[in-house]
């Protein structure tokens, strides 16, 4: 590839745009300044080629009146015309012109244009380079007449940092330039971590003996907390956990388990399990696949209803005493977290991350951004977020563009944050479908490209390491419930990597394995499990009858207009997991429950929310305010017969 290495512009980013009232095709740009002067104006060419690699021709640009300063992105907004070109899919930006604001042009040059090899690294390379340079793509080189950075921009020989990165040369080359000059770096990386940490323990060691020593063993631990406060810098990463430690058992003697979840998590302690479940703000089962539709802490319980008017949800806080309820926000579109004072959500119109004091007085924005999945435990969000192979920085808004277009790789990823210092992690580079947390490890369901590669269901610790897979095959959803892992797979184990072409190839059996012994067994066998949530005693399925479901579809696509075979129905059903025995709870065509509790929250589709107990009594529709009285407009209406009978029959049947 050709480039002149003296142009002060370069285009990172293309994207193709409809106009909504004319119809026609556009062009937007993300040019960047790579020189040290601002531009003024800028004259380029773009040529356009079809999907084969054809020219179809070239249009002219003229852009006046800049401020395009140094190292910076212009013109994102100047549409261009494709109006003459409707068969385009791929550009190439030539700059002919460019006035500096000290009024200094610039013209192409042929002595400072070079030939330069624009190859990528694999993705392997790239993921490793990646973690010390965000922005690589390639390995770095050293050419006759140039050197080209991991960004993959080639550079003048004399030229001590990227023009468009800013990395160092030096730097570039010598870690960055070959995989073994890579884990070289890493190697050195480790070893000084390794050094750092032994001389930070024994260190610690000695202050801590000091102290010992000094004063009196009453005020050993209050000591060493305060200690720890003042030379929590100096004693690197071991001191860091002793004061971690201390700081955590004692809040866990406080009754702050919130905080002690935060302090284990940074310490890395397996304490995290004994603290975990009491600082968390909802159920891995209600939040994984269930919407976290409901959740409670100590004085009240917290639910979403419809209103029927705005199809909003409304976030409703009920005393657990007096029962009284009230409408905190018609903002929340589930994943409901109560922690602390607030309680965490994800909002109906960005779906991005808020939460909202427990007075409902004040709300706040965590995440603007879209996020797919929430789990909130102490002070640090756990979220599944769709990234972007987006070396070049492009907005939001040009990614989704151009994935939508097949030009942009997406990752589902899952992320953790500080929620007090909103510092963000990359946990994991997998692509994940939907994770549940349990104690010190996160359990998820992979995201491949093929059937058979996605929804195997692994696990990895909460820093994104240790990775196991314990399903290597598809899984439609999980839960862990007294160290017993219960799963569902999707397909038939022996029609393993062919082709789905029948409802017979389903599975859906409901299966428990012992995370000790690894033994296993079945349950339920004649229903099909669709979803799972638990309770202190029973997993509770929506299931549907097996046969009936494979008759009803198999005579659907049999063409046999005369067949007169069933509808299946849904069902929620407890399954007692001592005795493998279970009971109804509600039948109906069920959409989402969560348990919270001893309270479920259902949404059956030609109902609406509703609500009953654990043990499948007290079944009541409930209505936008949270209650189970019809507003005024309806007072003088009866239920739907559906719901009515519905309810007759659930609640008959426990009399």
């Amino acid at each position: 590839m050709r480039i002149d290495l003296s142009c002060p512009v370069e285009n990172r980013g293309t994207i193709v745009k409809t106009n909504s009232e004319t119809g026609e095709q556009y062009l937007l740009l993300k040019l960047l300044n790579i020189s040290e002067k601002t531009i003024t104006s800028v004259n380029f060419n773009v040529k356009a080629y079809d999907e084969n690699g054809t020219e179809l021709g070239v249009i002219p640009v003229e852009l006046t009146e800049l401020e395009a300063n140094p190292k910076d992105f212009f013109a994102e907004n100047k549409a261009i015309s494709l109006a003459d070109f409707p068969e385009a899919k791929n550009f190439v930006v030539e700059v002919t012109h460019a006035t500096f604001i000290d009024e200094e042009p610039y013209t192409p040059s042929d002595e400072n244009t070079i030939e330069f090899d624009n190859k990528e690294a694999s993705v392997d390379d790239v993921i490793a380079l990646r973690e010390f340079a965000p922005v690589a793509v390639c390995f770095a080189q050293n050419a006759d007449d140039h050197w080209k950075c991991v960004c993959g921009r080639p550079n003048f020989l004399d030229s001590e940092n990227c023009v468009r990165c800013g990395i160092e040369k030096e730097k570039a080359l010598s870690k960055f330039s070959s995989r073994d000059a890579l884990d070289k770096a890493i190697e050195e990386v480790k070893q000084a971590e390794e050094q750092a940490a032994i001389e930070a323990e024994e260190l610690a060691a000695e202050k801590l003996a000091a102290k010992k020593a000094k004063q009196k063993k009453a005020l050993v631990i209050s000591g060493a907390v305060v200690a720890g406060l003042i030379v929590l810098a100096a004693l690197g990463f071991f001191g860091r956990i002793v004061y971690y430690n201390i700081a955590a058992n004692q809040a866990v003697k406080n009754g702050d388990y919130t905080k002690a979840y935060d302090y284990y998590l940074k310490s890395g302690s397996s304490k995290i399990n004994d603290v975990a479940d009491l600082a968390r703000g909802n159920t891995p089962s209600n939040l994984m696949f269930q919407g976290g539709i409901c959740t409670e802490d100590n004085e009240n319980f917290y639910f979403l209803t419809l209103n029927g008017e705005t199809y909003h949800f409304n976030l409703i806080k009920e005393n657990k005493k007096t029962k009284k309820k009230e409408i905190l926000t018609d903002s929340a579109a589930g994943s409901l977290c109560a922690v602390g004072d607030y309680i965490y959500f994800m909002d109906s119109e960005t779906s991005g991350v808020k939460r909202i004091t427990k007075d409902g007085k004040n709300i706040d924005t965590i995440i603007q951004t879209p996020v797919k999945h929430i789990d909130v435990i102490g002070n640090t969000l756990y979220y599944i977020q769709t990234d972007y192979d987006n070396p070049d920085n492009l907005t939001l808004e040009q990614c989704q563009t151009l994935a939508s277009q097949g030009q942009m790789k997406t990752f589902d990823r899952i992320h953790k944050m500080d929620i007090n210092k909103k510092s963000d992690t990359l946990l994991s580079k997998d692509g994940i479908q939907t994770c549940a947390i349990y104690g010190n490890c996160i359990y998820y369901l992979s995201a491949g490209e093929e059937t058979w590669d996605s929804g195997h269901l692994k696990v990895m610790d909460l820093n994104g390491k240790n990775v196991e897979t314990i399903i290597s095959s598809p899984v439609a959803t999980f839960t862990i419930m007294d160290n017993n892992l219960y799963y569902v797979p999707l397909y038939n184990e022996a029609i393993k990597g062919s082709e789905i072409t029948s409802v017979t190839d389903l599975d859906y059996r409901l299966i428990r394995i012992n995370l000790d012994t690894n033994e296993t067994d079945e349950l339920n066998t004649e229903f099909m499990t669709l979803y799972i949530n638990q309770s202190k005693d029973s997993v509770l399925s929506v299931v549907v009858n097996r046969a009936q479901y494979i008759d009803y579809y198999n005579s659907m696509f049999s063409g046999n207009s005369e067949a007169t075979v069933e509808e299946p129905s849904y069902s929620i059903i407890a399954t007692n997991i001592n005795d493998g025995t279970y009971k109804y709870l509600v039948t109906g065509d069920v959409q989402i429950f969560n348990v919270s509790g001893d309270e479920i929250i259902c949404y059956l589709a030609s109902q609406g929310i509703c609500r009953l107990k654990i043990d499948g009594s007290d079944f009541e529709p409930v209505y936008a305010d949270g209650t189970s009285t019809p507003p005024e407009e309806l007072a003088e209406e009866e239920l739907s017969d559906d719901l009515q009978a519905l309810a007759d029959d659930i609640n008959n049947s426990k009399n």
